[in-house]
């Protein structure tokens, strides 16, 4: 995370050369550093609890919009949690 010189807030940096306000990089990095960190995990260790699943999930769903044209997305299940997956690259035909 960077700091905008003037002011000390947090600026938005890149993850998979897509550029993410600070608050979806570290829902990402935490998808990234805990392959199968769940919607409450998250919740718990990044807002202290005071955000909603609803709210988290959409997120992801914008984080994963954001990647769209990357070669990873974000994967969850219910019980499996969230991970990062590459893309299968299917050629032309």
């Amino acid at each position: 995370m960077t700091t905008c010189r003037h002011c000390g807030h947090e600026t938005d940096c890149v993850r998979y050369g897509v550029r993410l306000p600070p608050m979806k990089v570290r829902i990402l990095d935490a998808i990234v550093a805990h392959p199968g960190i769940s919607t409450k995990e998250i919740n718990r260790t990044l807002f202290d609890g005071a955000m909603s699943p609803p709210t988290i999930r959409v997120h992801v769903q914008q984080i994963n919009d954001a990647l769209v044209m990357t070669d990873v997305a974000i994967k969850g299940a219910s019980g499996f949690g969230y991970r990062v997956f590459k893309r299968k690259v299917k050629g032309i035909a």
